[in-house]
């Protein structure tokens, strides 16, 4: 075989594994490049046009694996990599701690303070320091879960489905649920390899168990809509039907953030692309979860339910699997009974004096600088909070103008309206920002090995253009 042909059948095993397309891995263009470049050891890389450091972290050691360095072992943590390409980028020799970044692409309609080269990995941009959990986690395979470490609880249910039937893993915090799914996720891939698709609701859930968002596996978009609807979207989308088609396990992790309708809606269009008339076509279901916490943000919107109020779910003959044995949490005996109290709605006066001497207020600024989210009920709040924040940092403002184009011929004055109100709730026509702002990105970018919700602290600016 040819390296492309090496890296042809590299790239398919990881999309099949991952529910993705093949370009999604990397582009026929990365592949001719890497081809040409031929790279020889991890500096290299970063001289291949479209493999960032999320890449780079994630598949480095399969690229160069094809390209005869043979044992090449797994590269460095992304923080490293991200450091090395800094110094690379910049001339730069040992230069201190990496620089961590995160992106945006509007044009800054004022000049900013200070303009310099920011740490970024194939494209300028504005540059922050990012301090975000699912970043590190969705870098690189999870260690292996070894059939010796589970209890006996966690074993029974892992055999229920390992011997295909379809489970719901459940229980309160610190009882092993996401240990005994990267156990079950493990075995399955080794049984089914390719057949398995790993997902979550959102792009932060899918990166802790190292998957892919329902909506991006399933080729459903934004998810909203009829069901007929999605149905239609899907079918007419090639890659995703021959998703659904190929995979013969299903992982949903965070499963009480689906709503039922969407429940049905999968169902539908799992039983329609595999032209199944079983459940689901046949694919088998792992879902993972605790209703107790998380709920569909749709919840009692168009008679929206949690998913299992769905039919579809019954019908499905899932079998719960509660898991009662506290792991996480073991010896504690008072942080177990917090955290039993919070999860049906209770909070005694001991809970609050606990929680209270932990509060924010009493505690140092992070280290990092990246102070803790806050949580509001309306929008208004949020904003309100927000610009209290930057309007304190010392400086002065630089305004980010977004540039909206229409891939298609442009609608009525009506839809447009509706259609920038609606973009406007998304992402502000105008960001402003000040060095030191506190930052959180809204979009999934896995090639850059950030998810949405990546919290962060603009550190610089950079100029960014755009090809029309």
């Amino acid at each position: 075989m040819t390296l492309r042909d090496d890296l042809k059948a590299m790239r398919y095993a990881r999309a099949q594994a991952l529910g993705q397309p093949a370009f999604c891995i990397f582009s026929n263009a990365v592949l001719d490049a890497i081809v040409v470049a031929q790279p020889r050891c991890e500096s290299d890389l970063f001289a291949i046009k479209g493999l960032g450091t999320g890449k780079i972290s994630q598949m480095g050691a399969d690229i160069l694996r094809c390209c005869g360095i043979a044992g090449s072992a797994p590269l460095l943590p992304p923080a490293q990599l991200k450091h090395a390409a800094y110094q690379r980028l910049n001339g730069l020799g040992n230069a201190g701690p990496p620089p961590k970044v995160a992106r945006t692409q509007p044009s800054s309609s004022a000049a900013p303070p200070s303009l310099r080269t920011c740490a970024t990995i194939g494209t300028s941009a504005t540059a922050a320091a990012t301090s975000s959990p699912a970043v590190a986690a969705s870098a690189g395979p999870a260690a292996m879960v070894e059939k010796a470490s589970l209890n006996a609880e966690q074993l029974g249910f892992a055999e229920q489905a390992l011997r295909g039937s379809n489970v719901f893993i459940s229980g309160a915090a610190g009882v092993g649920k996401s240990y005994l799914t990267r156990f079950i996720i493990q075995q399955l891939e080794v049984r089914k390899p390719g057949k398995v698709a790993v997902t979550a609701p959102t792009g932060i859930a899918a990166s802790h168990i190292q998957g892919s968002t329902i909506h991006s596996f399933g080729g459903i978009g934004l998810g909203k809509g009829p069901a007929h609807k999605l149905l239609e979207k899907v079918m007419g989308n090639r890659a995703a039907v021959s998703r659904w088609q190929n995979v013969e396990v299903l992982v949903i992790d965070e499963v009480s953030m689906l709503d039922s309708n969407l429940f049905d809606a999968l169902e539908l269009i799992a039983r329609t692309a595999r032209g199944s008339h079983e459940r689901f076509g046949g694919v088998q279901l792992i879902l993972i979860g605790d209703f107790f916490q998380l709920p569909p943000v749709s919840l009692g919107n168009y008679q929206a339910g949690f998913a299992f109020e769905s039919a579809r779910w019954h019908e499905c003959a899932v079998t719960p699997c509660i898991l009662r044995t506290i792991v996480r949490q073991a010896g504690d005996s008072a942080f177990i009974d917090i955290l039993n109290e919070l999860r049906i709605g209770r909070c005694s006066a001991a809970t609050s004096a606990a929680l209270a001497a932990c509060h924010v207020a009493v505690k140092p600024r992070p280290p990092d600088g990246i102070l803790p989210t806050k949580l509001y009920c309306k929008n208004a709040a949020v904003d309100d909070e927000n610009k209290a924040h930057l309007d304190a940092l010392p400086g002065e403002a630089v305004a980010f103008v977004a540039t909206d184009t229409w891939r298609s011929s442009e609608p009525a004055a009506d839809a447009r309206s509706r259609i920038f109100d609606a973009v406007e709730k998304k992402a502000v026509s105008i960001l402003r920002l000040k060095l030191g702002a506190q930052v959180m990105l809204t979009k999934n970018m896995p090639e850059h090995g950030l998810v949405n919700g990546s919290r962060g602290l603009v550190v610089g600016y950079a100029e960014h253009h755009c090809a029309e």
